[in-house]
């Protein structure tokens, strides 16, 4: 595992899952293949569409799973609310659509003697603006404490000793027992001082809740990048 921890968290994450799937003590899936690579013949050439994440065998059943973690950002506008990622050139709705348009039918190309039951699985945290929660789209499961987002501006107003700067190869596994991790807002507030190029997550020390400090344009960036791109 040490291998991916330094590597996008998607690898990270698909690879916490292979692990569970081949370690579990109770194993009720049986991995067949991980990252399996579905081709198409075009005019005489080999051409790639795509890989599936796991296709898992259950008793009789033959499962196509595909899996993501993401974290997204609600912006509200006429429209009603939307969920960005931190980079904006990720969103939520358009996640999902992926998933079920692209990424699920591609196990239709299988021959397989029984069924494919394709899913999906995404896991992550959706920040809601410090000011507000947002509806949640359908289908999101909630949690009993909400996380949100602000920028480096409002940070001092929000954030005090009993916040934890999670490193990113941190931002599945949280705060639990960590060490040498930055505990001090001025601390915090420092790494602020100059323009950001990234974000921060925090995580509360007594609690699941979460943070998310963006740099004071992100606010005007994303609702610039709705209105040219909807």
């Amino acid at each position: 595992m040490a291998a991916y921890l330094n590597r996008r968290l998607g690898h990270y994450f698909e690879r916490l899952i292979l692990f569970y799937l081949l370690h579990s003590p109770e194993p009720r899936l049986t991995v067949l293949e991980h990252n399996y690579p579905i081709y198409q013949s075009i005019k005489g050439q080999k051409v790639t569409l795509g890989e599936l994440d796991f296709l898992l065998k259950q008793n009789e059943r033959v499962l196509h799973l595909e899996t993501a973690v993401k974290f997204y950002l609600g912006v509200a506008d006429a429209n009603g609310p939307h969920w960005i990622g931190p980079g904006l050139a990720d969103r939520l709705d358009r996640k999902l659509a992926h998933l079920r348009d692209h990424q699920l039918p591609l196990s239709h190309a299988l021959d397989f003697a029984r069924p494919i039951d394709p899913v999906f699985w995404v896991k992550g945290v959706l920040f809601h603006p410090c000011s507000e929660e947002l509806p949640l789209p359908p289908g999101i499961a909630t949690h009993s404490t909400a996380s949100h987002w602000l920028t480096r501006s409002q940070a001092p107003e929000y954030i005090n000793n009993e916040w934890i700067v999670l490193t990113k190869s941190r931002w599945l596994g949280g705060a639990d027992e960590l060490t040498g991790e930055i505990r001090n807002r001025k601390e915090i507030l420092d790494l602020h001082a100059a323009p950001l190029t990234q974000v921060l997550m925090l995580q509360h020390k007594f609690s699941e809740r979460r943070l998310m400090v963006v740099p004071d344009d992100w606010p005007d960036r994303a609702r610039e990048a709705l209105l040219t791109d909807p």
